[in-house]
């Protein structure tokens, strides 16, 4: 375990524990909603103006990503486990 400065305590994991596995899923999510709007954009478009559902669940999965995926590369490059709290 070790603190930052202002008292918050983090756990820091032996580089083995260390997996690849949910930055890959983020990165392999956030590919292909790039590829789909950037090279299909009438089927994106038509998706997310016809099902709310889609557009309500892709915005928070992107809110999502959007808090978590740094955390997680930050993660792999000091080898210490931060915590997102939503």
């Amino acid at each position: 375990m070790i603190d930052d400065i202002h008292g918050k305590i983090f756990y820091k994991l032996p580089s083995e524990e260390m997996d690849f596995q949910e930055i890959i899923s983020h990165f392999v999510i956030l590919f292909c909603l790039g590829m789909l709007c950037r090279y299909y954009p009438d089927i994106w478009m038509e998706i997310v103006e016809e099902n709310v559902l889609v557009s309500e669940f892709t915005d928070s999965l992107l809110n999502i990503i959007y808090r978590k995926f740094p955390n997680l590369i930050l993660d792999q490059m000091t080898l210490t486990k931060h915590y997102v709290h939503f």
